[in-house]
């Protein structure tokens, strides 16, 4: 028997979103999908060819995996393979952290902020607005 197709078989998201896989079959569009978290055995997470994870995070500096795995049953009640579908969960970006946010200086004077993260980013870029702005 066919192995499902999923699209997409890897989606990347951010801590805190969710992914959808759709599966289909080459064998016909009556295959009924099921959805489980393991290759072989395992327990039921969800029937329906287009499955929607609830929000998934990554903890710290590191980006976490998860794999689901989804097979179907033809008219017949027949069952594929299992086919995975990963999720790359990447951290949530910071708010970096402004040294001394609020100076006080004379007319012409200068003033000088230095910005840190706390996922240890170095690539900072400073605009004149909230949203939006001037770089």
């Amino acid at each position: 028997m066919d192995v499902p197709l999923v699209n997409p078989p890897v989606a990347t998201i951010c801590s805190g979103d969710s992914a959808t896989f759709i599966a289909t079959s080459l064998l016909g569009t009556d295959d009924e999908f099921y959805w489980y978290d393991a290759l072989v055995g395992g327990n039921l997470i969800f029937t329906g060819d287009t499955f929607t994870t609830s929000s998934l995070s990554a903890s710290g500096p590191n980006n976490a995996t998860l794999t689901v795995y989804v097979e179907f049953a033809d008219t017949n009640g027949c069952r594929s393979l299992r086919a995975p579908a990963t999720i790359v969960v990447v951290p949530a970006i910071d708010v970096p952290l402004v040294d001394n946010p609020v100076q006080v200086i004379c007319n012409g004077g200068e003033a000088t902020f230095i910005a840190t993260s706390l996922l240890g980013a170095d690539n900072f870029a400073w605009y004149d607005a909230l949203i939006g702005g001037n770089l």
